[in-house]
């Protein structure tokens, strides 16, 4: 099964594939290096950094609180 296909000058994938009407486009070589979408550019906003340090001021507050961590403590032991 290691029959080579030839290589086909009009960017086409063989016509015994299922997606042989389909053409591909060649991939251009700025995209081979191109971070995800999902990635890169969610970090580089500032409001993201600040919601981020805001939950964490937050979270810090809480826990300095004695109280909430009782309660928490409490929640957490009447689990089991």
């Amino acid at each position: 099964m290691s029959a080579s296909l030839p290589d086909t000058p009009t960017g086409r994938e063989p016509s015994r594939l299922t997606n042989a009407s389909v053409p591909t486009a060649p991939v251009q070589a700025s995209e081979l290096n191109r971070p995800s979408a999902a990635g890169a550019t969610s970090y580089k906003k500032p409001g993201v950094w600040i919601a981020v340090a805001l939950m964490l001021g937050v979270t810090f507050w809480l826990y300095a609180k004695p109280g909430v961590v009782v309660m928490l403590a409490d929640q957490l032991w009447s689990c089991f």
